[in-house]
């Protein structure tokens, strides 16, 4: 097997490519922008997280789950209030079922035949793939009907949950909007009380050159964030990541932080902010930046809460960064075959 010096190779930002955009969870996450790097797409090639080159150059399943639906409905509704709607009453099912059917909706909207659109929906969230028995089939029409009727015109800024995630939303929300030190840092304000250039869900989108050896490639990254905030006169930059746990808040930085390897997460976002605004507001080592997590609860108590993410924890994240970076790089110029051992 190759052995591959992590030493060997050379990243280059390229800083005239950093841009924001304003774009849809359906736009960022679709085919205009499907072959671009991602903090969670670099989970597939992370031997850590089960990764492999093999498994990053087959991309996302498109799975998905509950869990992240919830969360991303605590995303939309905190971060973008005038923009997504909760709407309650129209029984959706919990978990799987209730997915399978938006999918099926989906698949409706695309001209799919119902045979077809069940038989897709099944498979893209795992409900039964293998096998949907005609009775399983029955209980997606019988449980599900009532919600497939009666949520079929509805716009993409109408949030949908089952009855049990809509009444988790809602804690969520409550417990965020309570939270004075979230509520103060997501709309911070000037030495003179006014409030800062804020942003939320803005997506950025940035190319990078690798090299190695004498060749290279050029990698196209993107990210989402949550919410940030510049205060050009007193030279401040802020970074604020939302997220939802299952888990108790004390478990949080000791444990979750580590398991989904949010250091990387918030070093890459942090890296391409500040190159953006290295072009767009003159943003250089004379300014000061902080990066935070806003974490709540989707469990009873549902309590929230803001951690720092100090330098050593960006400093640890943008090691495995790079080496994911140089891994792409790697395999981008000789092949996704190619057994490497990295060192």
């Amino acid at each position: 097997m190759q052995r591959v010096k992590f030493s060997d190779f050379e990243i280059i930002a390229l800083k005239d490519t950093a841009k924001k955009i304003n774009l849809t969870d359906d736009e960022y996450f679709g085919p205009d922008y499907k072959d671009y790097i991602s903090n969670s797409r670099m989970t597939l090639i992370n031997p850590e997280q089960g990764g492999s080159p093999q498994k990053y150059k087959a991309g996302f399943t498109g799975s998905t789950s509950s869990s992240l639906a919830l969360g991303s409905a605590v995303h939309q509704l905190y971060l973008q209030p005038d923009e997504f709607i909760l709407v309650e009453g129209l029984r959706k099912p919990s978990a799987k079922l209730g997915l399978m059917i938006d999918r099926i909706k989906y698949y409706r909207a695309q001209n799919y035949s119902i045979r077809d659109s069940i038989i897709k929906s099944s498979a893209d969230v795992d409900y039964y793939a293998n096998s949907l028995t005609v009775k399983r089939v029955q209980k997606v029409i019988k449980e599900g009907l009532y919600y497939y009727l009666n949520s079929r015109g509805l716009g993409s800024n109408n949030v949908v949950l089952s009855d049990a995630d809509t009444e988790k939303c809602k804690s969520c929300l409550n417990s965020l909007t309570a939270n004075k030190k979230i509520t103060n840092t997501i709309n911070s304000t000037d030495l003179f009380g006014d409030p800062l250039e804020t942003f939320n869900e803005d997506a950025f989108f940035m190319d990078v050159k690798v090299i190695y050896k004498g060749k290279s490639v050029v990698l196209p990254l993107k990210m989402k964030a949550d919410n940030w905030n510049i205060n050009a006169m007193e030279k401040m930059l802020m970074l604020n990541d939302l997220k939802t746990t299952g888990k108790q808040l004390q478990y949080f930085m000791s444990d979750s932080f580590g398991t989904w390897h949010y250091a990387r997460q918030m070093a890459m976002y942090s890296w391409i902010l500040k190159k953006f605004c290295e072009k767009e507001y003159d943003f250089d080592n004379t300014w000061s930046f902080k990066a935070n997590m806003m974490v709540v609860e989707t469990n009873s108590p549902f309590n929230s809460q803001i951690y720092s993410v100090n330098r050593p924890r960006l400093k640890e994240g943008m090691r495995e960064f790079n080496q994911m970076l140089k891994r792409i790089a790697y395999h981008e110029i000789y092949g996704y075959d190619k057994e490497v051992n990295f060192v």
